[in-house]
């Protein structure tokens, strides 16, 4: 049948209408009764051929949905019924599709009424809009982070090296606005020696194109006096290699610097005290011990078998006395290392203990294995204190009637049978023997100074030998533990830096 000249019109004009939407779009006419209407496509134009469905070559006549196919399925086809008979466009949602070079974009899909029964789904690419609004989320996101990290954080440009960025810890540090500090340099808030450091250090930075750490800075803030950061500066760099800014980001040190001074005069009381201490005991108890054995040498025969007794007793407290001096002053000594730092052949080591304690070794039968062991970086003297304590140890706790063993050995970094993983850089040294071993419950409890898990009748010693291995250990930067073997045996393992210690430490 022959177009009548009404629809001819209406639909030459919505083709034209068609052409005019700069995006794309498609026309479509509600056909059929009233409660079951039909959504006929009658042209579709533009980035709206991205929606038909694949295979479908002509979709005009073809009914909406069927057009559609499963790209339609996400947008709102009832809204677009409502269309027709509303003065209001309809929002249908959102389409991706893709461009004639494969990118990717992103339409909105609006329905509006169209002469003659008829609906117009124009396209609008909102790519550009919603790359702009990703990009300012991502913006706000990447703010908030900076401005709520608690270190002070700051960007300046590479030629004049003033301020671009600062987040709130900075402002809060330094007492002044963002405002105030934007597009200011040192020059205008710091003493000029200080100003003079920084910029220094700026430069420095720039010119070597790498990170500078700054671990103890002062600088002088508004309201909070002279403090102390600790400051990494990073450049920027173009594509070039050239640099474009500098990051800064400051650690307010001051009051862990305070607490370190402290404590380090404290350690050093203490360390003095210890040392003054076992010095002015020793005297005494010398004559103690003295006097004691002359009374013993001279007069025991007068004494009764209680007075002997007696006698026996302060002569014994007089050698334990002097054993737990001996002993304090070795862990005064290993809280403050002698000499210099120096590679150490731990295998080396151990044959030197082994030649030190070979009678007792010979006397308590005790079967050795030294296996190969690292090198490490300290204190070739505390090395040899730490392995005679623990070989004396697997000598004295050895089971009576048992063939005693011990074995000095490298760990394997990934071994799951040693418990905590080893960290990345350190080396574990494990000594093993088939003692008496200790429950669960002490494997901490035993590096305390004077802990003794038996009496003295049983095993003689002032309970610092371990205590001293863990001060020593620590001392390098290192870890010590004990692990109980079942159903009998020790194991000590030792974790060091195979660089050394820090020089902090």
């Amino acid at each position: 049948m022959a177009k009548s000249e009404g629809a001819r019109f209406w639909e030459a004009t919505c083709l034209c209408m068609l052409g005019a939407l700069p995006h794309g779009a498609m026309l479509v006419r509600l056909e059929g009764e009233a409660g079951r209407e039909r959504l006929r496509v009658v042209s579709a134009r533009g980035a709206a051929l991205g929606l038909i469905a694949d295979g479908v070559e002509d979709p005009a006549a073809l009914e909406l949905a069927e057009a559609l196919g499963p790209r339609g399925t996400h947008l709102d086809l009832e809204a677009c019924r409502r269309a027709a008979a509303s003065p209001e466009p309809s929002s249908l949602g959102q389409a991706a599709l893709l461009d004639d070079l494969g990118r990717e974009r992103v339409f909105e899909v609006r329905a509006s009424a169209a002469p003659g029964s008829g609906v117009l789904l124009h396209l609008e690419d909102i790519t550009a809009r919603r790359e702009r609004e990703s990009t300012e989320q991502d913006a706000l996101f990447l703010r908030e982070v900076i401005d709520n990290i608690p270190d002070m954080i700051f960007v300046k440009d590479a030629s004049e090296l003033r301020f671009l960025r600062f987040n709130k810890a900075g402002e809060s540090l330094l007492g002044f606005e963002r405002s105030e500090l934007i597009g200011r340099n040192d020059y205008d808030f710091f003493p000029k020696e200080e100003a003079d450091f920084f910029t220094e250090k700026d430069r420095e930075v720039l010119r070597s194109g790498a990170l500078l750490e700054i671990p103890n800075e002062p600088i002088h803030t508004r309201h909070h006096g002279v403090r102390r950061l600790n400051t990494k500066k990073i450049p920027i760099l173009d594509a070039k290699g050239e640099p474009l800014y500098l990051l800064g980001i400051s650690r307010d040190v001051t009051e862990m610097l305070h607490t370190a001074r402290e404590l380090e005069r404290s350690n050093a009381d203490l360390e003095q005290f210890a040392t003054v201490a076992s010095h002015d005991l020793q005297e005494p108890l010398r004559k103690i011990a003295v006097f004691a054995s002359l009374i013993e040498e001279r007069y025991a025969s007068g004494l009764d078998p209680r007075g002997q007794e007696m006698l026996g007793r302060v002569i014994g407290a007089a050698e334990r006395m002097k054993a737990m001096v001996q002993d304090l002053l070795v862990l005064s000594r290993a809280m403050r290392p002698e000499g210099e730092r120096e590679v150490v052949d731990l295998a080396a080591i151990c044959q030197e203990v082994l030649i030190d304690l070979h009678l007792a070794l010979r006397e308590a039968s005790v079967k050795v294995t030294i296996d190969p062991l690292p090198e490490v970086e300290g204190y070739s003297r505390q090395f040899q204190q730490l392995l005679q304590n623990l070989v004396s140890n697997a000598i004295k706790f050895r089971r009576r009637g048992v063939q005693a063993t011990l074995r000095i050995s490298e760990a394997s970094a990934d071994d799951p049978a040693l418990g905590d993983p080893l960290p990345k850089g350190f080396c574990r040294v494990v000594v093993e023997d088939n003692g008496i071993g200790l429950g669960a419950a002490d494997a901490e409890r035993i590096f305390k100074p004077f802990e003794r898990l038996h009496g003295r009748n049983q095993y003689p010693g002032s309970g610092m030998g371990l205590a001293i291995c863990q001060r020593i250990v620590v001392g390098h930067g290192g870890r010590i533990s004990a692990r109980p073997i079942e159903p009998h045996g020790l194991q000590i393992l030792i974790d060091l830096p195979l660089g050394g210690p820090p020089d902090d430490l």
